[in-house]
């Protein structure tokens, strides 16, 4: 038994249907099998092991999207919205439910490295670079569309089903990517073509979770 044990057992917990707000260490611990207290051995606090499970959750969105920068890798935003669709409470543990107190120094060192890896993917698919301000704010509108789009399907405000999920925000980043880049955008292990985009080059200049 280890810290990483009651991180899955809220991840599970959250599957089912529970929420941060209706879970607690006694629930936590009834779904492992042990006394509340023995929580105390890893965690100071519920919030601590929130925080603990956000990382725990945000790793196994890289591990999806791990080889994404690979020709015959996964595609970064299908990871992305394969996520969201398969575990829709673990997507809002990240970046929506609000979470009390400051999390632990490894966590918060980690909640950047989605946003870094998000970057390094858009540059590759892109020919952008990060020193670049007008590049930079354009990542910013395709994170934000994403992120965005995602938000309103897990909150249930969208009428569309999860199998559709996926297409229909790759058909929208495919519509942003010769607005806003001289590329189209080439999901799945295509690369992305020239495009004569007549839009204006990007001048000028989230945070979390990412």
């Amino acid at each position: 038994m280890n810290r990483e044990t009651f991180e899955h057992a809220v991840l599970t917990l959250l599957d089912r249907g529970a929420t941060p707000r209706t879970l607690n260490l006694r629930a936590v611990a009834r779904e492992v099998g042990c006394a509340h207290t023995n929580l105390y051995n890893y965690v100071s606090s519920y919030p601590e092991l929130l925080w603990w499970t956000v990382r725990a959750a945000l790793g196994r969105l890289m591990e999806l999207t791990e080889d994404a920068g690979a020709p015959d890798g996964t595609d970064l935003i299908d990871g992305y919205v394969r996520f969201a669709v398969a575990h829709p409470a673990w997507y809002r543990l990240i970046w929506i439910d609000a979470l009390e107190g400051d999390p632990p120094p490894e966590v918060a060192a980690y909640l950047a490295v989605p946003q870094q890896a998000f970057l390094a993917w858009m540059a590759r698919r892109t020919g952008g670079t990060a020193g670049d301000e007008g590049f930079l704010r354009d990542v910013s509108l395709v994170h934000g569309y994403l992120h965005g789009e995602l938000a309103a399907f897990v909150a249930g405000r969208l009428a569309v089903r999860p199998d559709e999920e996926v297409a229909r925000i790759r058909a929208g980043v495919a519509r942003l990517f010769p607005l806003l880049f001289d590329t189209q955008y080439a999901p799945a292990g295509t690369q992305p073509t020239a495009t004569t985009s007549t839009a204006t080059p990007s001048t000028g200049t989230k945070g979390e979770n990412s």
